[in-house]
């Protein structure tokens, strides 16, 4: 499942607070667009009727994620009501709860972050590889800048499920990142915008060309 298929890496651009930014990233080349539903203070979080609105609207060749660190019966209410193509779990969430969504969200992709603190990561990225269908690297809350890509590189090579790398993320690193990592996707925000909530598509052109231009072997 989400085999890379071309040379290739995904990319999803996260934060979409707005319809309009949506809908013309949707036009860039980008693979998926993620939508920060939380109770805690974020610049880019959005309400879910207005993310229900968008997602509606998005072209059929892009996916649509909800990220949210909310527990599981809030994450399944979300996910029935925007009907995302696969949510995103912005917490250190168990088994047994990701069990629970998995069973209550049939036909939504489920994604978990393992934030990358040191090499323990990659323990916990195993520990949950066969819950999911993919998993985000990311970095723990507070925390910014580029995660350890020695450590994300072979937390890929030990896991079968697709990784997609987050962390700090911009046009100007997305080529290292890429070739050092070779993640099945890349995620972004901060790195592509204008202000905190709003995208520069300037940036989001360049990052997408630069990610898309980076040829890895087939797996």
């Amino acid at each position: 499942m989400w085999k890379r298929l071309e040379n290739m890496v995904r990319i999803k651009i996260c934060g979409i607070t707005n319809e309009k930014d949506a809908l013309s990233i949707a036009k860039l080349g980008v693979d998926a667009l993620g939508f920060v539903i939380t109770e805690g203070k974020f610049p880019n979080k959005i309400s879910v009727e207005d993310a229900k609105k968008i997602v509606a609207k998005l072209p059929p060749f892009v996916s649509s994620v909800i990220g949210s660190d909310l527990n599981s019966d809030n994450v399944v209410e979300i996910c029935k009501t925007i009907r995302p193509d696969a949510v995103e779990i912005h917490s250190e969430m168990c088994t047994k709860d990701l069990k629970l969504i998995r069973k209550r969200l049939e036909g939504v992709k489920l994604i978990r972050t393992v934030f990358v603190k040191d090499e323990s990561a990659i323990k916990v990225a195993k520990s949950i590889n066969d819950y999911v269908d993919a998993i985000i690297l990311d970095n723990p809350q507070g925390i910014s800048g580029v995660l350890d890509w020695d450590i994300c590189s072979e937390l890929v090579k030990q896991c079968s499920k697709p990784v997609i790398l987050a962390g700090g993320l911009n046009p100007n690193n997305v080529r290292e990142a890429i070739l050092k990592v070779k993640p099945y996707a890349v995620d972004v925000i901060s790195g592509v915008e204008k202000k905190p909530g709003r995208m520069d598509l300037g940036k989001v052109e360049r990052f997408v060309r630069i990610a898309k231009s980076v040829n890895l072997p087939r797996v």
